[in-house]
């Protein structure tokens, strides 16, 4: 169950073209029009015999598994979860964070034959959080004050979109998780509504 409003914030500021909500799969824009499209302030969602039921207002509707992904939907997945205001805290600015990535992103390379360069490096040093990245001629350096540690080799479409979706942010916690692939971590970006979890592609 979720406010109308918050839903629909979360829905435009995810990053991926395919949902997943209540181990069902659906595809992002079709769900954040048929949302906006119903009446209520206060959404319930829940699973019913195969399918999504959903109660807003004086509406009650089902939504199929698959519904609005087509053969081009592109093949990104997230998984749609609501998330009190309370349960996210700050440990970068959002908007700092939102124009550090937007200053590095340009510099990283685009030839799938050089993966590695294809990517922004998150590392903490000594207080700082740094963002990498080169492109074999070029190279971008930002740091930013950070409290933690860490370091994430994140390909740079996985990041399209982040810094417009960070700008609209009220508050932004980023962190680092283990994954078990050597000495790199998952990068895990927290907001008031949306959890972003990116890793090294395998290659």
């Amino acid at each position: 169950m979720a406010h109308k409003a918050n839903l629909t914030e979360a829905l435009s500021r995810a990053l991926a073209d395919r949902i997943t909500l209540c181990d069902m799969t659906v595809g992002r824009k079709g769900l954040l029009a048929y949302v906006k499209s119903v009446s209520g302030n206060v959404v319930k969602v829940v699973p019913d015999n195969g399918k999504l039921k959903v109660v807003a207002g004086n509406l009650t509707g089902y939504i199929g598994d698959g519904d609005w992904i087509g053969e081009k939907t592109p093949m990104t997945l997230c998984e749609l979860r609501v998330m009190p205001h309370h349960s996210v805290k700050p440990k970068v600015g959002s908007l700092e964070l939102a124009e550090a990535i937007s200053k590095v992103y340009p510099f990283t390379a685009r030839d799938d034959n050089r993966p590695v360069l294809r990517c922004i490096y998150f590392v903490t040093n000594e207080g700082k959080l740094d963002m990498v990245t080169a492109d074999g001629f070029r190279l971008a350096h930002i740091a930013l004050d950070y409290d933690g540690e860490g370091q994430a080799l994140i390909e740079h479409e996985d990041l399209k979109g982040m810094s417009r979706a960070l700008a609209r942010a009220k508050r932004v916690s980023l962190g680092f998780e283990k994954n078990g692939m050597g000495n790199l971590d998952k990068l895990i970006i927290t907001t008031e509504l949306t959890e972003y979890c990116f890793q090294r592609p395998k290659r």
